[in-house]
Formats: structure tokens, sequence, C-alpha cells
């Protein structure tokens, strides 16, 4: 079976909101918030199995992708700002 890819921005959405509701902090618990996305994220053609490594590392992706982005726009406002007073 190949791995899940979470495809959707609404995976990571509806993934924040269950850690954000559960607050994990042991592999158990994790384990149990990839339970509950397998069977929300399972389809007819498609049977998928998600693990608590696999939700803690999407969610790591996606704080520091938001970083990257909050860095970037940052850096694009002083460029700007700087523009502006030369």
């Amino acid at each position: 079976m190949a791995p899940f890819r979470w495809p959707l921005p609404l995976n990571d959405v509806m993934l924040a909101t269950e850690v954000a509701a559960r607050k994990p902090t042991c592999a158990t618990e994790w384990d149990v918030i990839a339970s509950i996305l397998s069977n929300v994220f399972n389809t007819n053609e498609r049977k998928i199995v998600l693990t608590g490594r696999a939700c803690r590392e999407t969610l790591d992706r996606v704080l520091f992708c938001g970083e990257i982005d909050n860095i970037t726009h940052e850096s694009f406002v002083l460029m700007e700002n700087d523009r502006r007073v030369a």
C-alpha cells in the first residue's frame, strides 16, 4: 500500500483540529489521532492507514512551512518599506 500523501489542505486542518482538541504528549495519543483520521480519510476505493508518527511529522512540516511563510512575508514587507523610504 502506498503511503498517504495528505493531498488536501483540509487534511492538514483536520489533523490540526484533532491535535488541538487532544493535545497529545505520547506516542499512544498520536496513534489514537491516527486511527480517528484513518477512518475519516478512508474511501471505498482506498483504505487509509495512518500512523501516529506520520501525523506528528506532518504537523511538524505544516508548522515549519507556516514559519517559513511568515518569515518570507515579513522579509517582503521590510523590503517594500525600504523601497518606499529610498
